[in-house]
């Protein structure tokens, strides 16, 4: 009935330095799971080695030792990462990622991208696209081409994404504010 409301997060205060500074950083929120197609956009970016892709979750049991020794040096996988180091790499990246290809899924981690003001690269599917209407381009995942299409876009869009984000996030937020109000109402009666 009602989507989550868009998190308040807050960086640390010694937020500290990106490893990579002159490279852009893509952060890319995984868990690992099935409908997820980190392999395809781990051989993505064996052609994007100026952009740093950190990868949360944990990757044990997902990837076998010959694929992690053999994943393009731009590519760090962070292992499993608590709350506080995730909001941190969350507030330093250029770009988040969040990928499924599994219909009637919100990730959690469009949410957050947005209450960093980080413009996101997405899944294209409906249910996203119908909710995430601003600040993410749509990456379609079903080959290797459509995550390269994908990468290049938010790649050269950054700047047209985050502005969408300071005008409409805002908008966003005060119409989860009346969906709520409305679905209390309804409740209350």
């Amino acid at each position: 009935m009602l989507p989550d409301k868009i998190p308040i997060l807050e960086p640390s205060s010694d937020l500290g330095i990106r490893p990579f500074k002159s490279k852009l950083t893509a952060f890319f929120i995984c868990t690992f799971a099935d409908d997820e197609p980190y392999r395809e956009l781990f051989a993505a970016f064996r052609d994007f080695p100026e952009i740093c892709l950190e990868v949360t979750g944990n990757y044990d049991g997902a990837l076998d030792h010959s694929e992690i020794e053999n994943l393009p040096s731009n590519v760090k996988l962070l292992g499993f990462v608590s709350n506080r180091c995730y909001i941190d790499h969350l507030f330093n990246c250029d770009f988040t990622i969040i990928l499924t290809n599994q219909e009637f899924t919100l990730n959690c981690g469009a949410y957050e991208s947005l209450a960093a003001r980080k413009p996101m690269l997405l899944s294209d599917t409906k249910t996203i696209r119908s909710y995430f209407t601003f600040g993410a381009n749509y990456i379609k995942s079903d080959s290797l081409e459509g995550v390269r299409a994908g990468v290049r876009s938010i790649k050269s869009e950054l700047a047209l994404r985050e502005n969408e984000i300071t005008d409409q996030l805002p908008l966003m937020e005060f119409a989860w504010e009346e969906m709520f109000a409305a679905t209390d109402a309804m409740f209350m009666n």
